[in-house]
C-alpha cells in the first residue's frame, strides 16, 4: 500500500477530496456479518474502497456513478488454488474468469519452473501482467519431485529464496507428502524459509492419515486440497488445516464434502477451488461462479458459498486488500442479480467496471 494513497483515501473520507467513483443503490453482502445491507453507498478512490454506508441523500455532483439499481454487491471471486502455467495462457483466461465473477487467481507454477527453469518462471509472471484479473503465486517446491528417478531443469533453493520473498509470491505450492515425511532436505530448507517469512505451505494429503497425516504437518503445512470424503476433511480440519474443496477439471468432491455443512463446523476454514479448469468448462460452464452455484445447490446458503470464494481464501493467504466490499479493499464487486442462481451482470476490478452482461 503507497502511502500517497493512503492519503487520498483519508482526504475523501474527510470530504477534502472527491472520490473517483460512487456506487448507488446496491445491496450489499457482508461476508463479515452474513448479512445482506441495503440501499448502500460506497466510495471509491484510486481502486480502493473508501467507506460504505447507508445512503443518506448524499449528493456527488461531477462524480462518475454507478447506479446498481438494486442489484447485489458481493466480493470478486478468488479461485485459491489452480495450475494456469500448464492449461493454457493467462491472456485466454481473463474474459473467461471475469464473466464468472473471479478477480483473484492464485496459481502453481511447478510445471514451468520443471521445464524451463527460472526463466520459465519469470516468462509466465510476466504473461500475467497487465491484465484486470489478479494474480498471485505459489513457489514450486520439487524441482524434479524425484531426482533419484526423474530430471528436469528445476530451480535452485537460490532461485526459490528470491521468488518465495516477493510480494506477489503467497506461500510454497503443493508438494507430495511422501517426500516430505522422509525429511527431504530441500524441502525443510524451504519450509523453514516460508515459516520465518510468514509464507503459506500448501499441501497435498492424498492417502495420508493419522501419524502420516501429523507428520506432514510437522513440517509446516497449512492446507490441503485432497480430502475425498468428510473423514479426511473432518481429520484435517481437527488439525488446524484449511480445507480446499476441488469442482473443477481434474476432481469433483463437492457433493461428498458439502455434507460438512450439516455437522456444525466453523466454516472458515473451507475453501472453494478449481484446481483448473479447461477451455471447454470455461466457455460452456463458467468458472468459479459455477462452482458457487454448486455449492448452493448442495445446500450451503449463498452467503457462506460466497464467504468460501472471498473471505475465506483471502484471509488463508493474508491478502489483506481482498475478499470482502470494506474499506481499504480493493473495489472489486460483482453485481448480481440473485445470489441463489450468482446472476453476474456487471464485474467491477480495481474501480473499473471489467465486464457487463452481453458485451
Amino acid at each position: 500500500m503507497d502511502r500517497h494513497v493512503i492519503r487520498n483515501l483519508l482526504a475523501v473520507a474527510k470530504g477534502n477530496m472527491p472520490p473517483d467513483l460512487v456506487i448507488l443503490n446496491g445491496k450489499l453482502i457482508n461476508v463479515f456479518t452474513n448479512s445482506i445491507e441495503e440501499d448502500c453507498i460506497i466510495l471509491i478512490k484510486d481502486g480502493f474502497i473508501v467507506s460504505v454506508e447507508a445512503y443518506k441523500g448524499m449528493k456527488y455532483d461531477n462524480i462518475e456513478t454507478v447506479d446498481a439499481q438494486g442489484l447485489y454487491l458481493c466480493p470478486g471471486f478468488i479461485d485459491a488454488h489452480t495450475h494456469l502455467d500448464s492449461m493454457f495462457l493467462f491472456s485466454e483466461l481473463v474474459p473467461y474468469a471475469l464473466r464468472g465473477g473471479t478477480t483473484t487467481v492464485v496459481t502453481e507454477c511447478a510445471m514451468v519452473a520443471g521445464t524451463c527453469g527460472m526463466d520459465g518462471v519469470y516468462s509466465f509472471i510476466e504473461s500475467t501482467r497487465g491484465y484486470p484479473l489478479r494474480c498471485y503465486f505459489l513457489a514450486p517446491p520439487l524441482t524434479p519431485p524425484f531426482p533419484e528417478m526423474e530430471g528436469c531443469k528445476g530451480i535452485t533453493f537460490k532461485d526459490f529464496s528470491q521468488i518465495l520473498k516477493r510480494g506477489d509470491f503467497v506461500g510454497i505450492g503443493e508438494a507430495y507428502w511422501t517426500r516430505v515425511v522422509d525429511a527431504d532436505d530441500r524441502v525443510l530448507k524451504q519450509a523453514t524459509l516460508a515459516l520465518t517469512l510468514r509464507k503459506r505451505l500448501d499441501g497435498h494429503s492424498a492417502g495420508a492419515r493419522g501419524r502420516k497425516l501429523i507428520e506432514y504437518l510437522l513440517t509446516g503445512i497449512t492446507s490441503c486440497h485432497e480430502s475425498i470424503n468428510t473423514e479426511e476433511a473432518l481429520e484435517k480440519l481437527r488439525h488446524g488445516l484449511y480445507v480446499m474443496i476441488r469442482q473443477g477439471f481434474v476432481r469433483k468432491e463437492l457433493a461428498e464434502l458439502s455434507k460438512l455443512k450439516d455437522m456444525n463446523l466453523d466454516t472458515r476454514r473451507l475453501i472453494l477451488v478449481s484446481d483448473s479448469f479447461d477451455s471447454i468448462m470455461l466457455s460452456e460452464v463458467g468458472y468459479m461462479d459455477s462452482i458457487v452455484r454448486d455449492a448452493i445447490g448442495y445446500g450451503f446458503s449463498p452467503i457462506e458459498a460466497i464467504k468460501m470464494v472471498t473471505i475465506n481464501p483471502a484471509d488463508y493467504y493474508g491478502l489483506r486488500y481482498l475478499g470482502a466490499i470494506a474499506p481499504m479493499r480493493y473495489a472489486d464487486i460483482l453485481f448480481l442479480k440473485s445470489i441463489e442462481t450468482v446472476a453476474i451482470e456487471k464485474v467491477m476490478a480495481h474501480g473499473k467496471i471489467v465486464y457487463s452482461e452481453g458485451h
